[in-house]
């Protein structure tokens, strides 16, 4: 009985969210701003591990680069067999190379290319996401003196079993409703996939320490932006 109950009690949830999210989505939204060049951007991508370096990773990586952006890959060690699969594809790629030693490994991994961005955009990119030059551009669109970060959810493709199949339902289908239905409630909500921040709200933040005041870097930086400069995400 408890979860027959347990089981219609998140049915409706579920179908509350999916019924305000479609109201929602059918209000007119402001314009955004125009879209800016590639020159913009810096893309801090970590890698840890030959699986992370995919083909169609790299590949839109250095076709960022070649576009104008700023493409700064972050390893761990040079040992790590991501080095060899990065340069295998993309010999002149930019790959920075060392770590610190916090609680987080992704954190201690890209401190340096967060230290190194150098463009008015940085995008901090979750291994595996295959992101255009128009993809970048729509995200970092919504940046404004209001707005200090943009999460950029990630999309799943090519599941290998069945747990995967039943993870890619979800982050394609309801991730984004629910995550936006928590957002309309107040709560500091975030998710892996693409973050988007000004260079001048990351050195607000304290740069890579706003990622590392709570567990989690993602939810940790939604945070530290709202307390810190007052804007939304």
């Amino acid at each position: 009985t408890a979860l027959a109950w347990i089981g219609l009690g998140w049915w409706a949830i579920a179908t509350l969210v999916q019924w305000l999210s479609a109201a929602l989505a059918r209000r007119r939204r402001p314009a955004a701003s125009p879209l800016r060049p590639a020159s913009d951007f810096s893309v801090v991508a970590p890698l840890a591990g030959r699986r992370d370096a995919s083909p169609a990773y790299v590949g839109a990586l250095a076709e960022l680069s070649r576009q104008g952006a700023e493409i700064l890959i972050c390893v761990a060690g040079d040992g790590d067999s991501a080095v060899e699969g990065v340069r295998a594809q993309w010999p002149a790629a930019p790959i920075l190379i060392g770590s610190d030693d916090t609680f987080n490994p992704k954190m201690n991994n890209v401190r340096k290319g967060l230290e190194a961005a150098s463009r008015s955009v940085v995008v901090l990119c979750d291994a595996g996401i295959a992101v255009t030059l128009n993809e970048l551009q729509r995200a970092a669109a919504l940046l404004s003196d209001k707005v200090g970060l943009v999460l950029a959810l990630k999309s799943g493709w090519s599941p290998e079993n069945f747990a995967a199949e039943l993870e890619c339902a979800y982050i394609n289908g309801h991730q984004a409703r629910f995550l936006l239905a928590a957002d309309r409630l107040g709560m500091p909500v975030a998710s892996g996939g693409m973050t988007f921040l000004s260079s001048d709200v990351l050195q607000r933040i304290g740069g890579h320490q706003g990622f590392l005041n709570y567990i989690a870097d993602d939810f940790s930086v939604v945070r530290t932006v709202r307390e810190r400069t007052g804007r939304t995400t």
